[in-house]
């Protein structure tokens, strides 16, 4: 039995929505102001590469100083490809499941992601790098960053190795 990555990606996507939804329900203590849900859109930057992603997060433990969610985001990249040194590693996508912890309002992100890449072939490219041949692995990725959430209104900046130099807006549910 042959599998698309598209059908692997799918059926990894579901298994950790279900896995964010059954650990953050057992988490008894939940303070009735917070919202347990945000789903938020994310546009990154770094002079020639970009990123757009979509991530969602659960709040899994609620204290007095900290605050704990899990996370599940997918990104596609945008660039043209001769940017990049022969060689390099070049992002399509990427399919991520990581742990928010915010300190007030300072945000750190750290995870595993699913990704999608080619070896880019550069300005003067190289014969013997498959440029055309789409890889697949894991990375860890990870963000530092700034977070405003005020009612179902959420803001987020920073910056991070998958997210790049980003700014995010969502709602909180």
């Amino acid at each position: 039995m042959v599998h698309t990555s598209n059908n692997i990606i799918s059926k990894i996507a579901l298994s950790l929505l279900v896995i964010l939804f059954c650990g953050a329900t057992v988490q008894a203590q939940y303070d009735e102001g917070r919202k347990k849900n945000s789903i938020y859109v994310n546009y990154g930057n770094v002079i020639f590469v970009s990123q757009a992603s979509i991530a969602y997060e659960r709040l899994i433990l609620d204290k007095d100083d900290y605050v704990t969610k899990g996370r599940l985001m997918y990104g596609n990249y945008l660039t043209n490809n001769l940017d990049f040194e022969a060689g390099a590693r070049r992002y399509e996508s990427y399919l991520g499941l990581s742990v928010v912890q915010l300190l007030y309002w300072v945000e750190i992100n750290a995870g595993v992601a699913y990704g999608r890449y080619t070896f880019a072939p550069g300005i003067d490219p190289v014969e013997m790098i498959d440029s055309t041949t789409i890889q697949e692995s894991a990375v860890a990725f990870g963000s530092v960053g700034v977070r405003y959430e005020k009612n179902n209104f959420l803001f987020r900046a920073g910056v991070g190795n998958l997210e790049l130099l980003y700014i995010g807006l969502g709602m909180n549910f």
